[in-house]
């Protein structure tokens, strides 16, 4: 069973998951006591991600992915503000008087104390970790492993790694940043731009005929090739230099509406 809510960055949608998790409680049959520890632990997490991974008046939307089987229920939350790594807070020892304990990390203790596992949130890994967990993996691969294909590969990094030297050791390989220390990295001379530009050749259509998509920075090579791009609502904004037409979010089926309002459908 899978279940999810979609909240924008704003206290008073604090409301709308408490009725959220009291629903998937009812309809799990959990515990009075068990569903509160839960909606507590979300609360508090979700209010942390409103009030500091985002800037002043920017609207976003959180999700919040509920995902349940016999053994195990996985709450899984994605946004696209500041990273922070949870995991890396030391605790806290509450065994201090209010006096001597040093402000901060109280609500980390509380969450680590109702949930059995705190997911890191090492910039973009812990999404890109959910993803593959969602969409299946056959097997697993190893680099060392001589049959192991692959067509890009992506690296997180905080102020600890050593990137640049690394990169230094990848001539073959394309680095783009994908910004709060993520990068995807591609073999050279391979992008988005290439794919396109095979495509279109291979189905004989003219570049002014053509329509790109994007929102991130890896998107940045075939807006730097297309002649009509089409930015999405939330995005990168490396792109807007390029963009004609700026539409909605994902979540508000932008592509749709852009393609109406081009009048491509």
């Amino acid at each position: 069973m899978e279940r999810e809510i979609k909240i924008s960055n704003d206290l008073n949608e604090i409301s709308v998951l408490a009725s959220f998790i009291e629903e998937l409680g009812e309809e799990l049959s959990l515990s009075f006591e068990t569903t509160m520890n839960i909606n507590l632990a979300l609360e508090e997490a979700v209010a942390n991600i409103i009030m500091y991974a985002y800037p002043t008046q920017e609207q976003h939307t959180i999700l919040l992915r509920v995902t349940y089987s016999e053994k195990q229920l996985v709450f899984l939350l994605t946004d696209k503000g500041a990273s922070f790594d949870p995991t890396q807070v030391d605790e806290v020892d509450v065994t201090l008087s209010l006096e001597e304990r040093p402000i901060g990390g109280l609500g980390i203790f509380l969450i680590r104390s109702i949930m059995n596992e705190t997911p890191s949130r090492l910039p973009q890994v812990e999404r890109v970790k959910q993803s593959v967990k969602i969409s299946g993996c056959p097997m697993p691969c190893f680099w060392e492993d001589d049959s192991f294909d692959f067509d890009k590969f992506y690296i997180g990094s905080d102020e600890k790694s050593r990137c640049k030297e690394l990169f230094g050791r990848m001539p073959d390989m394309e680095v783009i940043d994908r910004e709060n220390g993520f990068y995807e990295c591609i073999p050279r001379g391979h992008s988005k731009a290439t794919a396109v530009d095979l495509v279109l050749k291979h189905c004989g259509i003219r570049i002014e005929d053509a329509y790109v998509f994007g929102d991130s920075s890896n998107d940045l090579s075939m807006f730097r090739y297309a002649e009509n791009c089409v930015v999405m609502g939330d995005h990168s904004p490396v792109l807007e230099l390029y963009a004609t037409f700026i539409t909605k979010t994902v979540e508000d089926d932008g592509i749709a509406y852009a393609m109406k309002e081009l009048g491509i459908i």
